[in-house]
């Protein structure tokens, strides 16, 4: 079974609010959206709870969770997991609210016992349920493999019959649980529904491979989910993922049929949605070489599905100037001009940024040139980057906006790891700070401050950028992302310069 993401959160997974943060904590692992990926299922809900194969608990004390004594929540999570790290307030919560009811929480990772223990021990008051280490994934085994689960988070709900009654995503458990308590779960009904995702991810198999039967195989499920919400949301996540916009519409026209509130916008769903998967299939051909003409097609169809939607040819020819596209990013900034003279600005405050990215990258050749010249090029190379950081330096205006400064400063941290220009790159953040405009959906310019002291292995210098930041944010919401985010770079920090170090 796949893991359950309300619609409109997906659409965003693809935007990604943060771009600077993703390119920043993707950096070694695996992509949650590749663990859509399901294994077949040998056990079933009512399926016997194996007993735990745990190597350590890192907090709180061994339990048995086939006694039957207790209704136990076991999940399988990572600290480099954002999904995960996003659960774990609720899961505490959930713990706290339960306890006395005799519910019991189990959070098991395969990590190492250290990474473990420091990421609980960060947490404190905010993580205090059971901890344990499945080293050799003999736990996980158990439970995922045999189960057909790949993606994480994921728990599963044992009852006091010490059966598995319940599968599912940390953030959806507790209506669950609650009929559970109150005798009112109907496990019958929950094992249909089991089996209807199954369907969906047999579905998904048969869409991603765009065979002709899709189209019968979604008509047949729709039949059988009928007015169920929860199951439509997920067969229109699978239809997304597997750029199948046909099936997509069909379910969602179900969806609102269903749901009042979703039908509202439901037009504009579809829209999003036909654009991200136009989106997604282009990258696609160009990230796997596909022939010329397969590229122009993806292109084309981008294109005309585009050119007269301001909103979308903007994040087009973000995208492209992402992707380097330049005949194509060209092409969409010359529409987007025609569009009105809004659009025009935009267009142009892209046109800035492209060239501004594209002397970026020539500048990180010229400092990866200049620890491997010889003395007699040194003068030639150091003259050079002076001269493309006096360049970027004057790009910086108030035509910039706050965001492309951030992705600049990342694009740096990222290529350049511990030989980062950590002067220039102060110097950047500076300018930033006088000329733009702060944008509400960023965090404070501290952020990358902290940011770039971890990557220049420094990380006391970090850690007090880090407390400032932190220290600046009213919305505890959005405290608790940043405080994941800044985690998450440090780790990534650590790791790019030890594997640096390990290549020297």
């Amino acid at each position: 079974m796949k893991r359950r993401i309300s619609f409109p959160f997906s659409v965003l997974f693809f935007c990604g609010i943060f771009c600077f943060i993703s390119l920043l904590i993707s950096c070694s692992k695996e992509d949650e959206a590749s663990l859509f990926k399901t294994r077949s299922a040998t056990n079933k809900i009512g399926s016997s709870a194996p007993k735990l194969q745990i190597a350590e608990w890192i907090q709180g004390n061994p339990v048995d969770v086939t006694d039957g004594n207790n209704l136990y929540i076991v999940e399988f999570w990572a600290t480099w997991c954002p999904s995960c790290r996003a659960s774990i307030p609720h899961l505490n919560e959930l713990q706290q609210k339960y306890s006395s009811q005799g519910v019991v929480i189990i959070g098991i990772s395969g990590e190492e016992s250290q990474t473990i223990r420091s990421f609980v021990k960060k947490q404190a008051s905010k993580m205090t349920y059971r901890i344990a280490q499945d080293k050799s994934q003999r736990t996980s085994e158990l439970y995922m493999a045999t189960f057909g689960q790949t993606g994480i988070p994921t728990v599963f709900l044992i009852d006091r019959n010490s059966q598995i009654i319940w599968i599912g995503h940390p953030m959806q458990i507790e209506p669950v649980l609650q009929q559970v308590l109150s005798g009112k779960y109907n496990m019958a009904s929950m094992s249909a529904e089991m089996e209807l995702q199954e369907q969906i991810d047999a579905y998904r198999e048969i869409a991603e491979l765009n065979l002709p039967e899709k189209s019968q195989f979604v008509d047949k499920l729709l039949n059988k989910i009928n007015t169920n919400t929860t199951i439509l949301n997920d067969l229109m996540n699978a239809a997304f993922y597997a750029h199948d916009i046909e099936s997509f519409e069909k379910t969602a026209r179900q969806y609102a049929a269903a749901d009042p509130e979703f039908s509202l916008n439901l037009e504009g769903v579809i829209e999003n949605a036909h654009f991200k998967i136009l989106q997604s299939a282009y990258i696609q051909a160009i990230e796997k070489s596909i022939d010329l003409d397969s590229i122009k097609n993806a292109e084309k169809q981008l294109f005309s599905h585009s050119q007269n939607n301001p909103d979308e040819l903007q994040e087009l020819a973000e995208m492209l100037i992402e992707m380097g596209q330049t005949n194509f990013l060209n092409k969409t900034l010359s529409v987007l001009s025609s569009l009105g003279e809004e659009s025009a600005k935009q267009a142009e405050e892209l046109r800035i940024r492209s060239q501004l990215m594209n002397t970026l990258h020539e500048y990180i050749l010229t400092l990866r040139k200049q620890s491997n010249v010889s003395n007699n090029d040194v003068e030639t190379i150091s003259k050079h980057r002076a001269t493309l950081e006096e360049t970027i330096l004057n790009s910086i205006s108030s035509q910039v906006s706050q965001s492309t400064l951030y992705q600049i400063i990342s694009q740096l941290c990222w290529s350049m790891g511990k030989n980062i220009p950590i002067d220039f790159s102060f110097k950047l953040l500076e300018k930033g700070d006088q000329l733009l405009i702060p944008e509400p959906t960023l965090p404070p310019s501290d952020i990358l401050r902290a940011t770039l002291w971890y990557f220049a292995g420094n990380e006391a210098k970090g850690d007090e950028y880090a407390k400032m930041t932190l220290d600046s944010i009213q919305d505890e919401r959005m405290k608790e992302e940043i405080h994941y985010y800044l985690h998450s770079a440090k780790q990534s920090a650590l790791e790019k310069n030890n594997n640096s170090k390990s290549k020297d």
